[in-house]
């Protein structure tokens, strides 16, 4: 029997963050240029399945598990920014 491989990604968001990435306009701070989302992806390492063997036939045995970053880069002056910089100018 062949061992099934997967991958997974981890996100990690604050309130501020998940709204800022879902509600509002992305614009460069600096120039006002449009902001395209790009992610950064570092490796963690091999996680094996823990679901029960009965429940486990659907899915992999093991996942590749990779960590994500996301980045906001500016079309007109390059500048990259990330998710944590731009929700801090989010009002409370």
């Amino acid at each position: 029997m062949s061992s099934k491989k997967g991958t997974a990604y981890s996100f990690s968001f604050t309130p501020k963050e998940l709204f800022y990435k879902l509600f509002k306009r992305k614009r460069c701070p600096k120039c006002n240029g449009k902001l395209v989302e790009v992610h950064e992806k570092e490796f963690k390492g091999i996680e094996k399945n823990t679901r029960p063997a009965r429940m486990h036939s659907h899915y992999a045995d093991e996942h590749e598990v990779y960590k994500v970053d996301i980045l906001y880069k500016c079309t007109d002056c390059h500048c990259v920014y990330t998710i944590e910089e731009l929700s801090k100018s989010i009002n409370d």
